[in-house]
């Protein structure tokens, strides 16, 4: 069987997309399939939009088992608007009617891969079974879905929905336009996060027989086993940590994480706000202006090793990740098999991830006072953390370890009868 998986990043870049994809593709290999992953040289997500950014220049490599050919963005100008731009006249047009057809056509420029599209349009009958993930970046899941038809292979795809904290969110807006959702009515197969993106989709005519619900993972003999005194000696911290890990970002809370801590030290909190992930231009801007006793409790990381990630969930006593653009939320598994509560927020699928007063607490999107409140009320009370904690990671090691995820979605690429097709298809071919 030969698999073929289109995302618009791919390790070594990082998220939590990446390494679901990762996830899918080692497993495949590990089987004995010919997996390959058609994506671009992104490596700092701003890269889609500002050729200054962090990219990945090493075009083809096989990881893992697993062929990567990397594809290069063509930049449209000026550098920082043109994709921007882009992706604003899209949200506009889909307010008007018949646009649809209008629509695929500029989604093609943003990204503009034209590499990567070439590269499909060349190999048709390569690939028995095609994979799209992440239906932000259509301009690289419609020729890929054009690819399959052609080949008469089944088409998957992962949309990774952000339904943000409402249905008027400016986040939902960008994720479900009419020809993303038509995208998804086309596949084959869809891999679902969470039950909220399930019942989207099917409010919206996508047959619920097509849905596999796949989650995040975790295992905990790759997120745990860090130590604690290392961290906090290396950091010089010595009082309880409330802790952050993604993109720093307003849509991931970043900010609003901030401003929740300066209310908790006005207070009285011994607390120290760690920070890791890599921060956005508007982040730097935003922490540049915090006072110096905000920064004297606060340690700013930017990436870290895995190591380093694994000491701080060993240190950390709250975690907190207050986005509204994340379709599952990876890192709350990882933080529970650590034996840390969470704080989250109330949009998307992560409500029906963190379980509020179960497994973390939620919050509203956007308001520091409530997580300055929720993080009071953990810091204040240890049982009630390690109860929540210990929900959480029963969860996980009853249904979102990776082999678990693993398992529910491999149907989806292996169904009675797809070798035998491929191979009668690949004779037809002469491939």
């Amino acid at each position: 069987m030969r698999i073929l998986h289109v995302i618009n990043r791919y390790w070594p870049a990082g998220g939590g997309a990446e390494r679901l994809l990762q996830e899918y593709a080692e497993r495949q290999a590990a089987e004995g399939f010919d997996v390959t992953v058609f994506t671009t040289d992104v490596d700092d997500l701003a890269y889609l939009w500002d050729r200054r950014k962090a990219r990945i220049a090493r075009e083809s490599e096989i990881h893992n088992g697993v062929r990567i050919e990397r594809f290069p963005i063509v930049h449209i100008p000026p550098n920082g608007l043109g994709f921007r731009v882009a992706r604003r006249l899209l949200g506009e047009l889909d307010r008007l009617p018949g646009t649809t057809g209008l629509l695929r056509r500029i989604c093609g420029f943003a990204p503009f891969v034209p590499g990567l599209n070439g590269a499909l349009a060349e190999s048709a009958g390569r690939w028995d079974v095609v994979h799209g993930m992440n239906i932000a970046i259509e301009s690289l899941l419609l020729p890929a879905l054009a690819h399959a038809r052609v080949a008469g292979a089944p088409f998957i795809i992962s949309p990774l929905t952000h339904l943000g904290e409402s249905p008027n969110s400016v986040v939902r807006r960008y994720y479900t336009m009419k020809h993303q959702i038509a995208l998804v009515r086309a596949a084959d197969a869809v891999l679902i996060e969470t039950a909220s993106e399930a019942a989207f989709y099917a409010a919206r005519g996508v047959p619920e027989p097509r849905f596999l619900t796949a989650g995040g993972g975790a295992d905990s003999d790759r997120v745990t086993g860090g130590d604690a005194a290392r961290f906090r000696e290396r950091h010089d911290i010595a009082g309880p940590i409330v802790f952050f890990v993604g993109a720093m970002a307003s849509d991931k809370g970043a900010f609003d994480v901030v401003a929740a801590m300066e209310r908790l030290w006005q207070r009285g909190s011994d607390a120290t706000l760690v920070m890791a992930g890599s921060p956005t231009d508007a982040f730097d801007a935003y922490y540049g202006l915090r006072s110096e006793a905000t920064k004297r409790r606060t340690r700013i990381l930017g990436f870290v090793t895995a190591e380093e990630k694994r000491d701080l969930f060993a240190a950390g006593d709250v975690f907190t990740m207050p986005s509204r653009t994340d379709s599952f939320g990876i890192v709350f598994l990882e933080a529970w098999l650590n034996g840390v509560p969470v704080v989250a927020a109330d949009a998307g699928g992560v409500p029906d991830v963190v379980e509020h007063e179960r497994s973390g607490l939620i919050v509203p999107f956007g308001a520091p006072d409530s997580l300055a409140e929720a993080f009071a009320r953990l810091l204040a009370d240890p049982d009630l953390c390690a109860r929540m904690a210990a929900h959480g990671a029963r969860r996980v090691r009853e249904r979102f370890t990776w082999d678990a995820v693993y398992a529910r979605v491999r149907p989806a690429f292996v169904r009675a009868g797809h070798e035998k097709l491929a191979v009668a298809r690949r004779a037809a071919l002469g491939r």
